[in-house]
C-alpha cells in the first residue's frame, strides 16, 4: 500500500519548489510597477518644477553717456548708485578736442 498523501494545507518539499518560480515572478513584477510608479512621479515632479520655475527673461533699460574727462569718476558713481551697469566704454575726443568717454549703459527694468 502506498504512503498516505499529507492533506491539501500541508506543502510538500515539491510543491513548495513548484511554487516558487510564480511566487518569484509575482514579486519581480510588483517591483516592476512599483519601479516604474515612482520613475513616473519623480519625472512629473521635475517636469513640474521645471515650468513653474523658469525665470522671465530679464529686461534692460540702455543709455549712452559722453562723460567728459573731469567728471567721468562723479558720474560713475551717481550712476552706479541709480543701478546703472557699465556694458561697453572707449575713448573718444570730441569735436572741440575736449577727451571724454563714450559708454553704454544699462540698468534692470
Amino acid at each position: 500500500m502506498p504512503p498516505p498523501s499529507p492533506p491539501a494545507s500541508v506543502s510538500t518539499p515539491e510543491a513548495a519548489e513548484k511554487s516558487k518560480p510564480a511566487d518569484s515572478a509575482a514579486r519581480d513584477s510588483q517591483s516592476l510597477i512599483i519601479l516604474v510608479i515612482l520613475v513616473s512621479l519623480l519625472l512629473g515632479v521635475q517636469i513640474i518644477n521645471l515650468f513653474l520655475s523658469s525665470p522671465t527673461p530679464q529686461r534692460w533699460e540702455y543709455d549712452i553717456i559722453s562723460p567728459r574727462d573731469s567728471v567721468v569718476v562723479e558720474k560713475l558713481n551717481r550712476l552706479g548708485a541709480e543701478g546703472w551697469d557699465i556694458v561697453s566704454a572707449r575713448r573718444a575726443t570730441g569735436y572741440d578736442n575736449e577727451a571724454s568717454y563714450e559708454m553704454l549703459i544699462r540698468r534692470a527694468k
